[in-house]
């Protein structure tokens, strides 16, 4: 292609990836680029010069969190002299030094540094400058910083309430990290099925991190949806729950059935269970009716829908793949990425074209979770030719923590001898875990009314712990919002 072609098509490349929310940032220096809008979630730029090298790449996250410790990876590639590697934080005018190195071989390794807090979000610049005698490279590329809002939960102790009963809640704000502060709540507003305001709270705080209050229920209190709502000043809280006249149960029923059933079969397999809510079996009969649905219309005879079942006859083996450009792609993974386990990343390659000669590549990948980057590597791949092309594949091992969840995304990228960039990045699913653990036990574990018991509550240093009891017929009448690993967004 030429210059003014890969001009243009740079241009319209990088206004398709501005309307996509960049994940990271690649800065890319003395290299010819080949993009694919399969890479549309990066920015690169390219550089002609001498084609002996350097090569420098600074790739970062393209939204950072104020204030937090941020970090930046850099790579620099054939330094055929000593180079001075400088990146700056620029912002108004104003420079700030992120990074000062001399280089005399190939380095690959992160900088951290203190993102600079904002209020709401500022657009600044990374700036890279690499000079030697004989080359001098300036590179800018924008990056965001964002404040985020904190996370505050209202949870009460019960879904459901009769009128007349006394409603338990409690308000706790944390960080981003999930670490409780103190907050001061200008309203806690108690409102009925009608919006009608029946409590109210002013100028309380969690001085204790946990904000607990409570509320007892006229006796004729109207039964509907009512709702809490807390006002940290600058945003609204809310959370919903019912008044109604209700009987616990005493027992609950649950019905296992498969969704699809052939009629050509005479059996069909069903599970029904019956306990009560403290976990003991419900004796009775269970009268079961499976129906087939049908459609009738006006003045014609019934019309059964019957279910259809297929069976599919010995599939074609896949055929090789053979890609037309150079490319790395990442295995995917079916499962999530289950916490404390070491899940092996895997790269392929596939090399086309380039030199007939065998020559080695760097194969370099970052991993980013949350907006930060949480782990950086490289490795250099001897590729040669064999009956499948020059093709193969890398593998590198992540220690899934609870930072990582609940998304990791991993960048993969190499600089070929044609001067081309190939790279490739995948997303996967993580487990949302966390760092505290907690454990709650009874002793003994199963008791009668008026027998004593033991609780025992463990958890790790600096967690802050919230105890609750109901009885758990409370919840077979309805389940509620009740706050789990699902409501909290990592």
């Amino acid at each position: 292609m030429s210059a003014e072609g890969l001009t243009v098509f740079k241009k319209a490349f990088e206004l398709y990836s501005f309307a996509l929310v960049m994940d990271f940032i690649m800065v890319v220096g003395r290299v010819h680029v080949r993009i694919r809008l399969l890479l549309a979630s990066f920015l690169f730029l390219s550089v002609y010069g001498q084609t002996s090298g350097p090569y420098f790449m600074v790739t970062f996250p393209a939204v950072i969190e104020s204030g937090s410790d941020a970090k930046f990876c850099v790579s620099l590639l054939k330094p055929n002299e000593t180079l001075q590697m400088n990146i700056y934080l620029v912002h108004n005018n104003q420079s700030r030094t992120l990074l000062q190195e001399t280089v005399e071989k190939e380095i690959h390794h992160c900088s951290h540094f203190e993102a600079p807090k904002v209020e709401g979000m500022s657009v600044q610049e990374i700036k890279v400058e690499v000079k030697g005698e004989s080359f001098k490279m300036t590179e800018k590329r924008k990056v965001m910083f964002k404040s985020y809002e904190t996370l505050v939960f209202i949870q009460t102790d019960r879904p459901i309430y009769n009128p007349g009963q006394t409603v338990n809640f409690r308000i706790v704000s944390m960080d981003s990290n999930f670490i409780p502060f103190e907050q001061k709540y200008s309203t806690v507003s108690l409102q009925d099925n009608r919006q009608n305001r029946i409590g109210q709270w002013t100028n309380v705080s969690s001085r204790g991190l946990i904000l607990q209050l409570s509320h007892e229920l006229n006796a004729e209190a109207p039964q509907g949806g009512y709702q809490l709502i807390a006002d940290t000043g600058n945003r609204l809280i809310r959370h919903q729950f019912k008044v109604e006249k209700h009987v616990l149960p005493k027992f609950e029923v649950t019905l296992k059935a498969p969704e699809e059933h052939s009629v050509g079969e005479e059996k069909l397999k069903l599970e029904i269970c019956g306990k009560y809510t403290y976990g003991q079996p419900v004796p009775g009969q269970a009268v079961v009716q499976v129906c087939r649905k049908f459609r009738q219309r006006y003045h014609e005879a019934p019309i059964i829908s019957p279910c259809l079942s297929e069976t599919v006859e010995l599939l074609q083996p896949a055929t090789t793949y053979s890609p037309v450009f150079s490319e790395l792609s990442i295995e995917s993974s079916e499962e999530p990425f289950k916490c404390g386990a070491e899940i092996p990343i895997t790269i392929n390659y596939y090399i086309v074209g380039e030199t007939t000669e065998s020559y080695s590549i760097d194969l370099i990948y970052t991993v980013i979770s949350k907006g930060a980057i949480v782990h950086h590597g490289h490795e250099k791949v001897e590729v040669e030719d064999s009956a499948d092309g020059r093709k193969g594949k890398i593998s590198f091992k992540l220690s899934v923590i609870a930072e990582l969840a609940p998304v990791v995304q991993v960048l993969v990228y190499s600089v070929l001898p044609s001067e081309n960039v190939i790279a490739a990045n995948k997303n996967f699913n993580v487990e949302k875990c966390f760092r505290n653990k907690v454990s709650l036990q009874f002793s003994p574990s199963k008791a009668v009314p008026g027998e004593k018991n033991t609780l025992e509550l463990t958890a790790h240093p600096g967690s802050l712990c919230g105890l609750s009891v109901v009885d758990q017929s409370v919840f077979i009448l309805e389940s509620g919002e009740r706050l789990n690993s699902d409501k909290v967004k990592l």
